[in-house]
């Protein structure tokens, strides 16, 4: 198979969970216990699959502080991130999500030595201005708390963005993709130990099986992702063609969700936004 149809496929589940992730929040007790839940399952049923799949053990004295940078920073932005869709429409989370690429920049400036065009910086100014208009209430800007947990969680992805290309650099993908899930939830857990031990009274067996599905639908997903870029080894055009699943979830939010308020305003800051994240790629 051809590397762009696993993109198609990375960009249809990646959406449809997306929007799940928002069915099975909203109404949820506890994100945080519900994160690390969903984290462990899904590092399991990927070393499961790295297992059969086979995959080579790296050296760890020289990829160990940045294993360190990838636990916090995906822990802290996962669990900023499943407080947000608790609090946040799918379709705002999406657009103000997509931020991430800003602060990608920014550190590849910063520690890689990058450099910065006038085309990346019209970028920048349209993802900042998609941002103003999903946010847009009242006749004035104003951000909620789901909103600032969204920025804030973009933050953290786009950061370790550029640590997780220096680590895929030294790592094989099959032995990488159970760390970026079951690290991050297990540091989250263990800072979390009072709620986990109280897990019983948050989640419950059809909980838990909702959470497995979620797991499963972003294994696929992380692995459909990988397989793209083993097979075209062009990371560039499968992280700018990943973008578009902006646009689906905007309007997967809208169909399944009945996330209508302020439509115009989503639908065009998810255009927008989807401009501006091509620009600074």
């Amino acid at each position: 198979m051809e590397w762009y149809w696993y993109v198609v496929l990375n960009i249809c589940i990646f959406s449809l969970a997306t929007i799940y992730q928002r069915m099975i929040l909203r109404d949820s007790r506890d994100p945080v216990v519900y994160y690390v839940v969903n984290g462990v399952i899904g590092g399991v049923i990927l070393f499961c699959f790295g297992f059969f799949a086979g995959f080579k053990i790296p050296d760890f004295s020289k990829i160990s502080l940045n294993l360190i940078m990838m636990t916090v920073f995906l822990g802290a932005g996962s669990v900023l991130n499943f407080n947000a869709l608790k609090k946040t429409e799918a379709s705002e989370f999406t657009v103000l999500f997509s931020t991430r690429a800003l602060w990608s920049i920014i550190a590849a400036i910063l520690f890689l030595g990058e450099s910065f065009n006038i085309k990346q910086g019209l970028g920048v100014g349209l993802i900042m201005f998609s941002v103003v208009l999903v946010s847009w209430k009242k006749k004035s800007f104003r951000l909620n708390e789901g909103e600032m947990l969204t920025l804030a969680a973009a933050f953290f992805f786009g950061v370790e963005f550029i640590n997780d290309s220096y680590l895929l650099s030294r790592i094989d993908l099959f032995f990488y993709m159970p760390l970026i899930f079951l690290l991050p939830a297990v540091f989250i857990g263990l800072i979390n130990y009072k709620k986990m031990a109280k897990i019983k009274k948050v989640l419950d067996i059809k909980d838990t099986l909702k959470l497995g599905l979620l797991a499963l639908m972003f294994s696929v997903s992380a692995t459909s992702t990988f397989a793209a870029y083993e097979r075209g080894h062009n990371a560039a055009q499968i992280a700018i063609l990943n973008q578009t699943s902006t646009l689906l979830i905007v309007f997967l939010g809208i169909i399944f969700l009945k996330e209508r308020n302020h439509l115009f305003l989503k639908i065009l800051g998810g255009v927008i936004s989807l401009i501006g994240v091509f620009l600074v790629r």
